[in-house]
């Protein structure tokens, strides 16, 4: 990462965020280095995303298909700090008054690096600990960075955004309770209930509702990317592969509890009968 790059492209988006009327000075009028210093690094870390998207996907995939393939205990640290990374552009790019026309596209990139980092773990045997590990992440950079936000920049966030908050928060608690009660739905509605509070919060913060999204009109597939669309169906038959294989391991693991409860009683009868032999055997 070129921080002298970033800082100098970080200086123009500032004065642009000035232009349109971002509040960066204390009550007394004297402007706030500490203020300028984060809105300077955010802007830097919004342009690195938007100059390295495709990089960005590719690192998601490979941190992804690594978590998957390596356990969830290995990586536990890691998959929470991948959710808080991905938490803090989320929650940066209402700072973001200059975005041009590749805004959708963006947003529907990002959007689709969140899901797959999430459907990819549809296909580890231990997606409960992945889904409340990465959501809790999410969750807690969006907190420390809305803090930053209201507190710090005397930037309020949009009123809207907590329909988005509400569905990654229920996300969560569907993640935390797969973790107690194993089950199909548990696990799917974790999924897809976070990535679309996450999704819906991105479509939200860039200025759409997300209770009316354009997908009638063709605008929004004319302003998407041949590889965004293509990874777009990707994700959905990845989340259908993803079901299916984590019905079938419920399924068996379902059949093997039952199998193992039908055994209990039969092997304690034999084992009592057995003691009851030996004892009738030592009884002259």
């Amino acid at each position: 990462m070129d921080f002298g790059i970033m800082n100098v492209v970080s200086g123009d988006l500032l004065v642009s965020a000035l232009e349109h009327g971002h509040k960066l000075t204390d009550s007394d009028g004297s402007t706030s280095t500490f203020r300028s210093t984060c809105v300077e690094f955010f802007h830097g870390l919004i342009h690195f995303i938007q100059s390295n998207r495709e990089g960005l996907l590719l690192l998601a995939i490979l941190v992804s298909v690594l978590f998957t393939f390596s356990g969830v205990f290995i990586l536990k640290p890691a998959v929470f700090l991948l959710g808080v990374l991905i938490a803090i552009p989320i929650s940066v790019i209402p700072f973001q008054a200059y975005m041009n026309d590749s805004k959708l596209r963006l947003v529907l990139e990002i959007g689709c690096f969140i899901v797959l980092s999430i459907l990819l773990g549809i296909l580890s045997v231990h997606l409960m600990y992945a889904v409340f590990l990465f959501l809790f992440g999410v969750c807690f950079g969006v907190v420390v960075v809305a803090v930053l936000q209201i507190f710090v920049l005397k930037y309020f966030i949009h009123e809207d955004a907590l329909f988005g908050a509400l569905c990654t928060v229920c996300g969560l608690l569907f993640g935390m309770a797969s973790i107690v009660f194993p089950s199909l739905i548990l696990v799917i509605s974790s999924a897809f209930t976070g990535a679309t509070g996450t999704t819906a919060s991105l479509y939200i913060i860039s200025g759409r509702s997300p209770y009316i999204v354009p997908m009638s009109n063709g605008e929004f597939f004319r302003s998407v990317s041949s590889g965004t669309k293509t990874m777009a169906m990707f994700l959905i038959l990845l989340a259908l592969c993803g079901m299916i294989s984590q019905s079938v391991l419920l399924l068996r693991h379902k059949k093997k509890q039952r199998r193992t409860e039908e055994q209990q009683p039969l092997l304690g009868s034999a084992h009592s009968q057995s003691e009851q032999n030996g004892t009738d055997a030592s009884i002259p």
